[in-house]
């Protein structure tokens, strides 16, 4: 057998041939460390970019990250932030295998080549697998939750950190009773039209929804129709309570009385 090697410079990794010839590791396992090894440090992963890079399904992609784990070349944590949920898995990828007992893994040894790579959760796509202990020992992100019911589905990343904020101005059933109406509200309308998550909650919105419940009985109408109709008059913009009572006062169809609406205007002229 001849073998070739190129003299490379620059865009190549150093890997110990302790580490490639690794009779633990199934070609497949090796395969995935390679590829790890080989990502520069900030590289953010999510588990659909590994099986769209190896052409293989969730099943296997799980058996050989959890087989890298096993044989200690991939260490996984997932911290909590300060409002105690879970946050993204943060993976250390090494290049000599560590202990299954090691906290705190030392850096004596490790070259300039090992990785520090965190997984982006996202899409969550294997938090409703069943039988794995990946997913099983999971704690359900309220995000994604609150996620599933919002009416865009764009950016959602960026509406991540904001939803952690609201959550300290407000608790995670208001938030979802909120996210509930809202996409009630903008069912069939044009998605472009919606606002992103992001700012959704950067605006509070969940507000539009707590204060305001439609009545059971004629006792208290009057008055949520003058506070619902004075903030439309003075803010303008979307009728938001349309689900709950129709069309806006000044449009057709509505079941404001007209007098209510007028008494709203005056209101919303003097403040």
């Amino acid at each position: 057998m001849s073998i070739y090697r190129t003299k490379s410079t620059v865009n190549f990794t150093h890997l110990k041939n302790e580490v490639l010839q690794d009779s633990n590791l199934s070609l497949e396992a090796l395969g995935l460390l390679v590829y790890l090894l080989s990502m520069p440090e900030d590289w953010v992963v999510q588990h659909s970019q590994i099986q769209k890079h190896f052409n293989i399904g969730r099943d296997k992609r799980k058996r050989v990250m959890k087989e890298l784990e096993e044989a200690g070349y991939l260490v996984r944590k997932q911290p909590r932030d300060e409002a105690g949920l879970f946050e993204n898995y943060d993976y250390s990828v090494f290049d000599d295998p560590q202990s299954p007992a090691t906290e705190n893994p030392s850096t004596d040894n490790r070259s300039t080549d090992n990785q520090h790579i965190t997984k982006d959760l996202l899409d969550k796509e294997l938090k409703n697998t069943n039988g794995h202990s990946e997913e099983m020992t999971e704690k359900p992100d309220p995000f994604d939750d609150w996620w599933q019911h919002y009416p865009r589905k764009v950016a959602k990343g960026n509406a991540r950190k904001p939803f952690k904020a609201a959550l300290k101005k407000t608790d995670i059933e208001t938030l979802m009773n909120a996210v509930k109406a809202f996409a009630k509200q903008m069912k069939g309308k044009n998605p472009e039209y919606v606002a992103h998550a992001s700012t959704w909650l950067n605006g509070e919105r969940w507000l539009d929804y707590k204060s305001i419940q439609k009545p059971e009985d004629d006792s208290n109408k009057t008055v949520i129709y003058l506070k619902i109709c004075t903030e439309y008059a003075k803010n303008g913009g979307r009728w938001q309570y349309e689900e709950m009572f129709g069309p806006a006062p000044d449009k057709s169809g509505t079941n404001i009385p007209q007098d209510i609406w007028s008494d709203a205007q005056k209101l919303a002229r003097a403040m």
